[in-house]
């Protein structure tokens, strides 16, 4: 009726639905400063640390390396939190693990990119934020052959590809690399509608741009029954494309729990390039169970939605990702001394002064 006010307050659950348009309509009004008429909503966030409450004393709470590398985050974009905040804060996120980003977000565009409750990559998404891992991580073109001589002999790093390839529905593949222990994912791409042509000439296209050169391509094991409307199965269009040949390698099915399994022992490896894989990394932490509305409890199977083809694409890359050739990987750059005590008493460090400093100056420079 007219005059009344209408709240609607909620908890965020990912980045779809009719919750997350109304805020993302009422942002967009705020960010280009639209005059609201009495029909429009005002979009209001409370984040945890506005509530004096929660607060912790300090004294006997150790913060581990991935909160202070949060908190450095969160610093960086005006939210200066108190030493008994910040206990608060790590504390309370051993008891919720993954779901501490969506209950209790630092900014609202962290609680629209927290996992959503169900969610099966939740605790590992949740531990990659922390860790920093989902940034800016292009990919790299050529690395020493030798890690101790950059000067040296260099060698390419291929991008591969891992596909979940769709019969008249999406069709989704993360490029990835391998580099030393981790996983470079530097991009996604998902589409539906289109046969293989169009997905080799975007492959095309993103080589050109970013100088990639082409490593592995692992398709799922339906890969080689299904036909793009041409009479041919798919590797044989893949194999013989006049706009990109690539050469497919057929991976063995695996149990959809077991492929879940496999992904999580694999994401702590993985560093994302966030710009270039966001579908990809919001269809990760949308990909859950289905709900069972009769018996109010989560079935034990996947979901079936847009989000699971880019979790599918990444159960190809776990089962394989083994197989490529690891490029090798750059010794880490000091950033300060390790000091040793000896039995006299005296501590030595394993760095000249000269050293030190130029180890500071540089740690000044990329801050």
């Amino acid at each position: 009726q007219a005059g009344q006010i209408v709240f609607i307050e909620s908890t965020a659950e990912g980045q779809e639905g009719h919750y997350f348009e109304l805020c993302e309509s009422a942002r967009a009004k705020a960010r280009a400063k639209t005059p609201l008429t009495a029909l429009d909503f005002k979009f209001h966030f409370h984040p945890w640390w506005a509530d004096p409450d929660y607060s912790l004393d300090p004294k006997d709470v150790t913060i581990p390396a991935e909160y202070v590398r949060y908190f450095e985050k969160t610093a960086a974009v005006g939210i200066h939190l108190s030493a008994a905040q910040k206990a608060w804060y790590v504390k309370k996120a051993e008891v919720q693990k993954g779901d501490m980003l969506r209950e209790y977000p630092s900014t609202a565009d962290e609680a629209f990119e927290a996992s959503i409750e169900g969610a099966y990559y939740a605790e590992q998404m949740s531990q990659a934020d922390l860790a920093g891992r989902i940034a800016t991580f292009p990919a790299i073109e050529k690395v020493p052959v030798d890690p101790d001589k950059p000067s040296g002999t260099t060698r390419i790093v291929p991008v591969n590809t891992a596909w979940d390839i769709g019969y008249g529905d999406y069709t989704s593949i993360w490029f990835f690399q391998r580099i030393g222990s981790r996983i470079r994912l530097v991009g996604y791409l998902q589409n539906c509608g289109e046969g293989m042509t169009w997905y080799l000439r975007e492959m095309k296209r993103l080589a050109t741009d970013n100088k990639w050169s082409w490593g592995e391509h692992f398709w799922p094991h339906d890969g080689k029954v299904h036909e793009w409307g041409s009479g041919r199965s798919r590797i044989e269009q893949a194999r013989d494309n006049d706009v990109l040949k690539i050469n497919p390698r057929i991976v063995p099915a695996m149990g959809v729990d077991d492929g879940i399994a496999a992904v999580r022992l694999m994401l702590p490896l993985c560093e994302f390039d966030q710009g270039n894989c966001s579908e990809g990394l919001k269809a990760l932490r949308s990909y859950r169970k289905e709900w069972d509305e009769e018996r109010a409890v989560w079935r034990d199977r996947p979901r079936h939605d847009w989000a699971s083809h880019g979790a599918d694409a990444l159960r190809t890359m776990a089962s394989r990702y083994r197989d490529i050739e690891a490029a090798p990987e750059k010794p880490a750059e000091k950033t300060g001394p390790t000091y040793t005590a000896l039995p006299d008493g005296r501590v030595v460090a394993d760095m000249s002064i000269r050293e030190i400093v130029e180890a500071k100056r540089k740690r000044k420079e990329r801050d």
